[in-house]
């Protein structure tokens, strides 16, 4: 009878052992999955803010080059012309084509500025004041969406432009792993991302130097 007892009472503990690890080992492994998927969505928040960011400096460049076409004008023969009209010209061409309006919009504007400038010294000089303009303009801007999107201003670059006529935007967001005390120690590590907007064709006729900008 003792021996039963004794029997039963070994299994009985060695159950609850099998079941304290079989639990322990589920913590561990929702915690694993936790962390990964915290990695995924940090690695998402920061690529999202870079993309963002770059598309909205990309923004601030044709809405400065707008501006001149808005309000430039030069002589044709013995009557005035005005490059907003060029600028409707090119765009209405484009109606027929699969085309956004925000596409055909830069892209109007890029055949206009691309046209004018090869003829036009005084037209150029005022595209490069615009671009200062709006190299001053674009820090700003990223750093709204950047803290928008909860990733790390002082881990952002903005390169304009890269050598593809594209405005770059390098940033990251802080992932903090979860932990199993004893066996899995809490981690903090900076997830880096790189957003790209779309070409800007004209800037090919200014030979415009690429310059980096940091965040702080």
């Amino acid at each position: 009878m003792k021996r039963l007892r004794k029997l039963y009472q070994d299994e009985s503990g060695g159950m609850s052992l099998l079941m304290m690890a079989v639990v322990f080992f589920g913590i561990l492994m929702f915690v694993l999955l936790l962390n990964f998927i915290k990695v995924f969505a940090v690695d998402n928040q920061a690529n999202t803010a870079a993309q963002q960011g770059s598309l909205a400096a990309t923004g601030v460049v044709y809405k400065q080059a707008m501006n001149v076409i808005e309000h430039y004008s030069y002589p044709c023969g013995d009557d005035i012309c005005y490059l907003i009209d060029d600028y409707h010209a090119e765009k209405s061409s484009l109606s027929g084509d699969s085309l956004s309006e925000n596409e055909r919009h830069r892209k109007a504007i890029d055949k206009t500025l691309l046209y004018r400038m090869s003829r036009d010294a005084r037209l150029k000089r005022q595209i490069r004041l615009a671009m200062q303009r709006a190299t001053a303009e674009i820090p700003g801007v990223v750093k709204n969406v950047i803290r928008k999107n909860n990733a790390k201003v002082s881990d952002t670059k903005i390169k304009i432009f890269n050598n593809k006529n594209r405005i770059e935007v390098i940033t990251s967001a802080e992932f903090e792993s979860s932990e199993v005390p004893g066996f899995m120690r809490k981690m903090k590590e900076d997830l880096p991302q790189i957003g790209m907007g779309v070409e800007v064709p004209f800037i090919r006729a200014l030979n415009w130097p690429s310059r980096t900008l940091q965040l702080r």
